[in-house]
């Protein structure tokens, strides 16, 4: 099955794993080679995807001048990311 790549919240989930993937491969130490550096372009790719994606979900609700951006917003974009 193939991930559904038009759904903000498939993006973010997908995004944030690429860049905890590198996290992880950076701080294990494996060296150089093709993967590391690999993991490390597409952690920059995820990481625009990422800020792209969380800005505009976050934006959104900005829309309606009634709805004002609290301080546990983000955590319930990020929440809502991971249980994606």
């Amino acid at each position: 099955m193939r991930p559904n790549l038009a759904d903000a919240m498939t993006r973010l989930s997908l995004s944030g794993a690429v860049i905890a993937a590198d996290t992880i491969a950076t701080c294990g130490g494996g060296g150089g080679g093709a993967l590391p550096a690999a993991l490390g372009a597409l952690a920059g790719i995820a990481g625009n995807v990422f800020a792209d994606d969380l800005h505009r979900r976050l934006a959104n609700r900005l829309a309606d001048p009634d709805t004002l951006l609290r301080n546990h917003d983000l955590t319930r974009a990020v929440g809502d990311a991971i249980a994606a």
